[in-house]
């Protein structure tokens, strides 16, 4: 599993390469969560590692908002990084996370290139679904999505997916 950073930060590049302007982060963590549904839906294995808080606003995610403090709901222009610390616990610097496996690399631009093309209501819209993991805990009024709703929204959207032949994976 990564961290949300890592994702963030290859959501980031797929942004950069793809497109003019930046990233908000209303966006990333919306792209996040659908990358991290799609994931266990079509390989049984979480991809971010933090749970997923809900809020208003949608997804969240504590490792990415500690990160993004300071930076409100601005967009994101850089790569993120994250302390790095010897054995005996020092600072040592600075490091960039990110994803090396080209099935989870595949699977976030697939997603990004789908979920890009969306306006910012039609991607709240779809997180929101009662199928959606941060949907089913708003409805049970939960605080945190847990394995219960990922797994319950995985074999729904699984199900979705193969009925509308949406491309998500190859």
């Amino acid at each position: 599993m990564h961290s949300s950073i890592a994702v963030a930060n290859e959501l980031y590049k797929i942004h950069r390469r793809k497109r003019i302007g930046l990233l908000p982060l209303r966006r990333i963590l919306k792209y996040i969560h659908i990358c991290d549904v799609m994931c266990y839906a079509f390989y049984e294995r979480k991809l971010v590692e933090e749970l997923t808080m809900y809020c208003q606003f949608g997804p969240m995610y504590e490792g990415l908002m500690r990160e993004m403090e300071g930076f409100g709901n601005r967009d994101l222009s850089c790569e993120l990084t994250l302390p790095r610390y010897n054995i005996d616990g020092e600072f040592v610097g600075r490091f960039i996370p990110s994803i090396k496996e080209k099935l989870f690399l595949e699977l976030i631009e697939n997603v990004y290139d789908i979920f890009s093309q969306k306006t910012d209501k039609e991607l709240m819209d779809f997180v929101l679904l009662a199928s959606m993991p941060v949907g089913l805990a708003k409805k049970e009024k939960a605080m945190y999505v847990t394995m219960k709703h990922i797994k319950k929204s995985s074999s729904l959207l699984k199900e979705e997916t193969e009925k509308n032949k949406i491309l998500l994976v190859k």
